[in-house]
């Protein structure tokens, strides 16, 4: 994938090394930083016969498989049949949660159903946060559910590796150093600050500390996402620009189809910022730090060490900054 991108290929021998199912776009919070009401507009639940259908097509090269991203994936009434399914076929999979639904019961069958990763996203550290950024009044049945999840895990000395989430907003900075306090006595693999993300200017984040890259996006060499009915996307939740269908298409052909293919030239040629959804969408670049991990590991490994090489990245930039001053 790196060759591909840094030789300006367009037409790609390689294929998505991370795919993106939205297993379900219905979601138990309303967060601020996610375009709900435009995800509002396309409700369902992935048909398990196409979910089916993704992961026999992509099991033989891709690295890891996310089962979410515009909905809550605990609400997918065959989520457990679908990381049995990834499990079977040898996909590496993953979710992100806001853990309102993750009670006892389904805590423990996380930990048994061989999910490899699983990103808890809490989003803040003290009830008065969490209802601003999320939107409801789960924050006192989120850190129970967390950390009785944490204890259970520990317990099993088995599960997922697991990140604890805070996405970065100015609601939220103040807390961050609390949220790490909070959090590390139960001992996740990771706590994470994550940056927050514009999904191709969807949402309205003008408020916030925003970094755009100018390089040609990454994403369109490394990754596609496909929403419950199908539509393929380059990015999570932007149906701006759909690149097929899965129903009818197969990954591969949609993975160098004259429409991916353009859009790669665009970008190589540096219009990006011709066009309305790349030019607001801050999905960050790569820097030397961020290529040389993903070219010695696999996506997987990858994810499981990203805090460090963005400190690395964040170090590189600040050094790069100063000769250039």
């Amino acid at each position: 994938m790196l060759s591909d991108y840094v030789l300006r290929k367009t037409t790609l021998r390689s294929f998505p090394v991370e795919i993106s199912i939205g297993i379900t776009s219905h979601c138990n919070s309303n967060c601020f930083m996610c375009p709900r009401e435009e995800i509002k507009k396309h409700l369902g639940f992935m048909d398990f016969k196409l979910f089916k259908k993704i992961i026999n097509e992509a099991k033989d090269y891709v690295e890891l498989v996310y089962l979410h991203f515009d909905g809550e994936p605990l609400m997918h009434p065959q989520f457990f049949e679908m990381v049995k399914y990834c499990k079977d076929n040898g996909v590496t999979a993953g979710i992100s949660t806001n853990a309102v639904l993750l009670d006892a019961d389904r805590a423990q069958k996380l930990i048994d159903s061989g999910l490899d990763y699983l990103i808890i996203s809490i989003d803040a550290a003290s009830p008065e946060t969490y209802k601003k950024v999320k939107g409801t009044d789960d924050y006192k049945r989120v850190v129970g559910n967390v950390k009785n999840y944490l204890i259970l895990k520990k317990k099993a000395e088995k599960g997922p590796y697991t990140a604890l989430q805070l996405i970065y907003l100015k609601e939220n900075k103040e807390e961050a150093g609390q949220f790490k306090r909070l959090w590390k006595p139960y001992k996740a693999d990771t706590l994470r600050i994550k940056p927050v993300l514009t999904f191709a200017g969807d949402v309205d984040l003008k408020n916030q500390d925003l970094a755009y890259s100018s390089n040609p996006c990454v994403y369109l060499w490394r990754q596609l996402s496909i929403h419950w009915d199908g539509v393929v996307t380059c990015i999570e939740m932007c149906r701006k620009m759909p690149l097929g269908n899965i129903k009818d298409k197969s990954l591969k052909e949609i993975w160098n189809s004259k429409t991916l293919v353009s859009l790669r030239k665009f970008h190589l040629r540096g219009d990006k910022n011709k066009m309305s959804i790349c030019k607001n969408c801050n999905v960050p670049g790569l820097n030397l730090p961020i290529m040389l991990a993903g070219t010695i590991m696999n996506d997987f490994s990858f994810k499981k060490n990203l805090i460090r090489y963005e400190k690395l990245s964040l170090f590189v930039n600040s050094m790069l900054k100063k000769q250039n001053k």
